[in-house]
């Protein structure tokens, strides 16, 4: 069971890089897509290694409800380690 699970750019501020570009990596590597609403959404070999989580919200203003795809701590440590020994990476920064 996943108990905690961080946003992108969440991700990105522990990960110590710019948002943006953490997002370029995810896209450029195949880790996640966009889908026909332009949502991120990881692929299901990421989420099944428990890269990735799929969380539902509610907006309880508007009622409108949705979900997000979200990086576990699994995930956090998982790209921080590959980040950090990818030199394309600290290149690019």
């Amino acid at each position: 069971m996943i108990s905690f699970s961080y946003s992108f750019t969440q991700a990105a501020k522990l990960l110590d890089t710019k948002p943006k570009k953490f997002i370029e990596y995810l896209v450029k590597h195949r880790y996640i897509y966009r889908d026909g609403n332009s949502k991120f959404q990881a692929y299901s070999q990421y989420i099944s290694r428990d890269l990735f989580v799929i969380v539902e919200f509610l907006n309880h203003k508007t009622g409108f409800r949705g979900y997000q795809t979200r990086i576990t701590e699994k995930g956090r440590v998982y790209f921080s380690n590959k980040i950090e020994n990818d030199n394309s990476f600290k290149h690019e920064q």
